[in-house]
């Protein structure tokens, strides 16, 4: 090996660059390179992946709860792997190991996975036998916790929440999807509140959680940016209550207008009522999604909506109304909104990404041009996810129009006509494009050049013109885009 190979800190670098597929081979050059490919190798892993080596002999069929202890030699090479382990997967499937790890476990480790920042764990939706212990996965230096449950008992929660509290003090995300539990509530992470109240900026709450209660508790973070709340109820204050006391409680509007101070992005699943009160006045917002799931958003007062955002949301740089999958899961169209409602919100001089799904966008060609060249892509507030399905499908042309003025785009959703895919039509709408090019301050490269993802709605389509689209498609971008494609009946 050559002597520059022996100096850890360029073989690291060297290391750095090298996918983790191939760190597998790279890693049995010599000693040297093993040691030093192991942090990379095992930074990102499943559970199985760690812990089945130390299952000898495939343990006992007859109960998978079962299975032999491991050989001290064993226990040396894990420990050797655990320690490198950043990010740790697990799901349903690993519960039988899961649940041996006290016998599995010397008195001298605490946890399995000392230097541990994230754990993800996804439950298929089955009922388990036993409810897997999580502590032996729970470090110090956890950050981020994303737990999937299904069917596990309350009890068993309430002691992973208290777990939580006394073994992690540096708690910073929390996503929680929990189903088929009775009698959750928000109180069992009360002991994760006292303890991360103040390291806490992003939290994912289940519909479990759809309570006043909830919305006190999340009140209680300071420092919280990101916020993904869903809520089948209006979290505002008790009308009766108001009615018995003669008058607004005062100490509700001031904890509201504390309340949620440093958010900056929100993901809300609930009633328009429950949005405007409480969410719908922080100016620190930079991204904002609203969307409905279970029924189809309908703006009562779009341009009542859509003013009131671009006013006390001047920091915005992401809005998303809506979701793709609601009408399609409905079997019917979004209503048609004129752009003279909705041009409002270019006022939010930041917004780089706008994606209206709750609606089909009633525009003309030349207010389809104003749209796009609004964001220069020249400048830093360049558009970079655009979806805006017009009522009326778009040629060709105004297909064209995207990769003229925002030829930086990542994310583009449009409602195209299937059929205006002719060479003729091709030809004519390239000639058109080439020939106002030297006519326009705004023209760019004429080509995608970031482009990766295209959601593209249709209303009709012959089969045949869907090979010719992908063909023109590789020619107009730089990266091969995935496309997402769905029908829209007329």
């Amino acid at each position: 090996m050559h002597p520059i190979f022996g100096i850890r800190e360029i073989v690291d670098e060297i290391l750095s660059w090298i996918p983790r597929e191939e760190l597998t081979t790279t890693a049995r050059v010599n000693s040297f390179w093993f040691f030093a490919s192991l942090p990379n190798l095992w930074t990102r892993v499943k559970l199985m992946e760690a812990l089945r080596p130390l299952v000898v002999n495939g343990g006992s069929t007859e109960d998978e709860y079962l299975v032999n202890l491991p050989t001290p030699a064993q226990w040396d090479r894990f420990v050797i792997y655990s320690e490198h382990v950043r990010v740790l997967l697990g799901c349903g499937q690993d519960v039988p190991i899961l649940m041996n790890a006290t016998r599995w476990r010397p008195r001298t480790i605490d946890y399995f996975f000392p230097n541990l920042h994230s754990l993800i764990w996804h439950t298929p939706t089955i009922f388990i036998r036993r409810t897997p212990d999580f502590s032996f996965l729970l470090s110090p230096r956890l950050q981020n916790v994303s737990l999937e449950l299904f069917g596990v008992r309350p009890s068993s929660f309430q002691l992973l929440c208290e777990t939580l509290s006394t073994r992690v003090q540096t708690l910073r995300t929390l996503q929680l999807n929990i189903n088929g539990l009775l009698g959750v509530t928000i109180k069992f992470l009360n002991p994760i509140l006292k303890t991360s109240a103040s390291n806490l900026i992003q939290v994912q709450m289940p519909p479990e959680f759809q309570t006043e209660e909830t919305l006190q508790w999340l009140r209680k973070l300071p420092r919280l940016r990101r916020l993904s709340f869903c809520a089948a109820f209006d979290p505002t204050f008790d009308e009766e209550s108001v009615m018995n006391t003669g008058g607004v409680n005062e100490y509700h509007d001031e904890q509201k207008k504390e309340s949620f101070r440093s958010l900056e992005k929100l993901t809300f699943t609930g009633s328009q009522r429950a949005f405007f009160d409480n969410f719908l006045n922080k100016s620190t917002l930079s991204s904002l999604a609203v969307v409905y799931w279970h029924t189809c958003l309908e703006i009562d007062d779009p341009s009542s909506f859509f003013r009131t955002v671009s006013i006390v949301c001047p920091l915005l740089t992401t809005l998303t109304i809506g979701d793709f999958e609601m009408y399609l899961h409905e079997r019917r169209l979004p209503p048609i909104i004129p752009w003279t409602t909705v041009r409002v919100i270019l006022n939010c001089k930041f917004l780089t990404g706008l994606s209206l799904h709750c609606c089909r966008v009633s525009m003309t060609p030349e207010e389809l041009v104003e749209v796009l060249t609004s964001r220069p892509y020249w400048t830093p507030s360049k558009w970079e996810a655009l979806e805006i399905y017009t009522a009326d499908p778009l040629s060709i042309f105004d297909f064209l129009l995207y990769a003229r003025y925002c030829p930086h785009l990542k994310t583009l959703g449009i409602h195209l006509n299937g059929n205006s895919f002719d060479d003729t039509a091709i030809k004519q709408a390239q000639e058109q494009v080439t020939d106002n090019r030297l006519q326009d301050e705004h023209v760019g490269p004429n080509r995608f050049t970031r482009l990766t993802l295209i959601k593209l709605a249709f209303s009709s389509w012959r089969p045949l013109q869907a090979p010719r689209f992908v063909l023109f498609l590789m020619k107009k971008c730089d990266v091969e885009p995935s496309i997402e494609p769905w029908q829209w009946r007329l």
